[in-house]
């Protein structure tokens, strides 16, 4: 199991900090649990901002109207050139951090096809989680891309989110709101009745169920319909 761990400083400065050496060896003599003055668990936060993380397969980045950017950049190099600012890289997802004083651009890169979720929280001076802001189980592709404006003005943005990468704005998705019908069905794939990524002789079976017993349901509709007849029936087991 990985463990992280956290200090206040520039990252080219880390190798020459004393309490970076001793949790070192405290690491590798298998005491990962020791106690380091200046060694933190958590991530490294300001007074007052906003913490953000996504789950995979997106990218991210905060841009504000000096054209500072915190994130990966669009030639994937990581920077954190928003003062009081932070990004942090894991395994399967990425994290930062950001001042909550002015109005910044925020941007997310499909990186694999699969959902996404983001999640914003505002925290207050007494470190007190003021707002919580999530978009959830969003489909994503590698091209796909979005952006929300982020405001203290504005409590509810929307993301705006270009699937295909195409630079025109498919959807405008609210905080909290499930994804559109519309963009759901235009990653499912029809035939694979049971959503377990391949067409075979189970979703035939999962289509006789869900016809004459009730005991399954059908997530989306389209994806029963294998012969594109317009409806769910024998037909399509067939």
């Amino acid at each position: 199991l990985a463990r992280r761990f956290f200090v206040n400083n520039e990252h080219g400065s880390l190798p020459g900090i004393e309490a970076v050496q001793r949790k070192i060896v405290d690491i590798l003599n298998d005491e990962p649990d020791s106690n380091v003055p200046g060694i933190q668990s958590e991530p490294i936060r300001g007074e007052r901002g906003r913490l953000f993380y996504g789950c995979s397969p997106i990218t991210m980045s905060i841009t504000n109207d000096s054209g500072n950017i915190t994130g990966r950049d669009h030639e994937g190099i990581i920077r954190e050139d928003i003062s009081g600012s932070a990004y942090f890289t894991f395994p399967d997802n990425e994290a930062g951090y950001f001042p909550y004083d002015e109005e910044y651009r925020f941007e997310l890169r499909g990186t694999a096809t699969g959902v996404f979720t983001l999640v914003f929280e505002s925290i207050e001076d007494n470190e007190v989680i003021s707002q919580i802001l999530e978009y959830r189980n969003i489909p994503v592709t590698e091209n796909s891309r979005g952006i929300l404006t982020l405001s203290p003005t504005i409590d509810s943005p929307e993301l705006l989110y270009d699937v295909d990468g195409d630079g025109t704005q498919d959807f405008m998705i609210p905080p909290g709101t499930e994804a559109p019908e519309e963009l759901q069905r235009m990653f499912s794939e029809r035939g694979d009745v049971n959503r377990d990524g391949g067409i075979d002789i189970s979703d035939a079976i999962y289509v006789l169920y869900y016809l004459f017993t009730g005991e399954v349901k059908l997530e989306c509709r389209e994806i029963g319909d294998a012969n594109s007849d317009g409806d769910v029936d024998i037909s399509d087991s067939i």
